[in-house]
Parts: structure tokens; sequence; C-alpha cells
């Protein structure tokens, strides 16, 4: 294994956040139609609603029932972020190169979220996901 993984491991082992399938989760249909209620559903549905701060890891289930990552990203406002990502696919939020990208992730989503407020616990997942694609 690369050693800056092993390293990275170990930091994450450390502080609790190597497997995100621990952390909480909450489940988002991008499926469907669009639906303005998914912003109360987040809210009630992630404790501390609009307080709740962290990082998030979006997964899907792919055509052969492997979980992709999708993207990992850190919010001070998780339910506000996640509804932002959610209309973006469907090209609702005003960003233009979003739609492309979320509009052609048409699943059941999972998202893992941890209240974290370390920005280096956020750079350190996503260089581990980068180096060993996990």
């Amino acid at each position: 294994m690369n050693p800056l993984a092993v390293e990275l491991e170990k930091v994450l082992s450390n502080y609790d956040l190597l497997d995100y399938t621990t952390w909480s989760s909450v489940d988002i249909n991008h499926t469907t139609d669009y639906r303005k209620e998914v912003i109360n559903e987040l809210r009630n549905a992630i404790p501390n609603g609009n307080k709740c701060s962290g990082i998030y890891i979006y997964t899907f289930v792919d055509e052969h029932d492997q979980t992709q990552i999708l993207y990992i990203g850190k919010s001070k406002t998780l339910p506000k972020r996640l509804f932002n990502h959610y209309k973006e696919r469907y090209g609702l939020a005003g960003i233009r190169d979003w739609p492309k990208f979320w509009g052609s992730y048409k699943h059941n989503m999972k998202v893992y979220y941890k209240d974290i407020k370390d920005d280096d616990a956020y750079i350190f997942i996503v260089t581990l996901h980068i180096v060993t694609g996990k």
C-alpha cells in the first residue's frame, strides 16, 4: 500500500473517521421529479438540523451492486448544502456546471456525514480517497 495512504489511514483511525459507513446518514432520492419539500425532510432527518456542519460523502449503488463514492464535501449548514446539491440535479441552483455533474447521477443517494469542524480531516479524507480510491 502507498505509504501516504498508510499514514492517512492512521490519522483518520485516531479520529474515528476512517470507516465512513459508521457515520450518520440520510437518503436522498435523485430519481424522481423535483420536490421542494426535500429541504424540510433533510432538516428533520439530520439531528441539530441547520446547526449540523462537517464532512459529507455522497454514495450510490451502481449497476453491479457496488457502492460508489460520488462526492466528498464539507458544509457549515448541512441540510442546506445537501438541498443545494439536490436542486443542482434538476438545474435549479444557478451554478453553471453542477447540473451536468449532478444531473448525470439519477440514483437513490446515501449521504454519510460527520459533524466535525476540522478542515484538516476533510483534506485527509479527500486525499485518502484520491490515493486509494476508497
